[in-house]
């Protein structure tokens, strides 16, 4: 008995061995960037990914606050989910666990690279702000301001930020 229960164990190791080593390739090669977004007017973040990945398959004009692309893009049946993959979208809602100062219209980012680590993900995302005034008011200029690239862990089971793939 224990000679087989052996065997059907090394079986199964050897089956999720297979299925990691081709979900590290999926991560590893991502999503291929498919920017600029022509014909959409944006600001700040959303401008900044929008000159990374096409966005005009989910625009919504008159409702593009970075909270809310993830809603559009399943509205619009592209795929969506909590894993980060090279080359998505990261959207984060002003309630997450992860990051602070996010404000109600929420932030999107480019995800450059994914590494999987012990209890989570180690992602480094480009991503750029919006002009404000002295009282934190958006200027109404639409353009982006400090763009910059930061990497970190995002930890399993983290909320209010999603991924948008393909």
């Amino acid at each position: 008995y224990w000679a087989q229960r052996k065997s059907d164990i090394n079986s199964q190791i050897t089956n999720l061995k297979a299925q990691q080593a081709t979900l590290n390739q999926v991560i590893n090669a991502g999503i291929p960037p498919s920017g600029p977004t022509r014909g959409i007017t944006l600001a700040g973040c959303a401008k900044f990914v929008a000159e990374k990945r096409d966005i005009s398959a989910f625009a919504v004009p008159g409702d593009m606050n970075a909270a809310r692309w993830d809603d559009h893009a399943i509205a619009a049946g592209l795929e969506v989910g909590t894993r980060p993959v090279k080359g998505s979208i990261m959207v984060i809602d002003q309630n997450n666990s992860v990051f602070s100062k996010i404000d109600e219209v929420g932030h999107v980012a480019y995800v450059e690279k994914v590494t999987r680590v012990d209890g989570g993900y180690k992602v480094t995302y480009s991503q750029a702000s919006t002009p404000r005034d002295a009282n934190g008011k958006w200027t109404g200029s639409y353009i982006y301001v400090n763009p910059r690239t930061t990497t970190m862990i995002i930890p399993n089971g983290s909320t209010g930020i999603n991924y948008i793939y393909e």
